[in-house]
Order: C-alpha cells, then sequence, then structure tokens
C-alpha cells in the first residue's frame, strides 16, 4: 500500500470541502483549489493522521498479545513434587 487516495476517495474528499467551505465559510471553492487542498492534506497532514494509526495499532495489537500471553500462563504445567 503506498499510502495515496483511491480515485473516488479524491473525489469524495474534494467534493467534502467543496461543501464545508460553501457551507462553513460561505465561500466557493472550486475544483482545482479543492483539489490542491486534498494534495496539501495529503501530503502534509496525512502523514501525523497515518502515524496516529499506527500508534493506535500498535497499542491494540500489545493489548491482545498481553492477553494471549496471559491465557497461554495458564495453560503451564508444573511437574508433580516427587
Amino acid at each position: 500500500m503506498d499510502g495515496k487516495l483511491t480515485r473516488e476517495e479524491r473525489q469524495d474528499l474534494i467534493a467534502r470541502l467543496q461543501f464545508y467551505f460553501q457551507k462553513e465559510r460561505d465561500e466557493e471553492l472550486g475544483d482545482l483549489a479543492a483539489a490542491l487542498l486534498v494534495d496539501f492534506l495529503e501530503r502534509e497532514v496525512g502523514p501525523y493522521f497515518h502515524n496516529q494509526g499506527v500508534r493506535a495499532a500498535k497499542a491494540e495489537l500489545t493489548r491482545v498479545f498481553d492477553a494471549v500471553g496471559d491465557a497461554l500462563d495458564v495453560l503451564e504445567r508444573r511437574p508433580k513434587k516427587r
């Protein structure tokens, strides 16, 4: 995975930005301006959200592996005392 948006995701994001600018700022954002804003967000802001996702995934995997480790500890057998 190269981290780039699909064509459909890109088009959806452009439409969402245009809607946001119209509704919240009462400004019309043209197709080119919206596309350039998407490029900027993908290049400059995207890595922050990517890294946040990686940290969240790491924390969740750590929690799951710790639970598996605990479950395996329960299965350990001790030799009988003589």
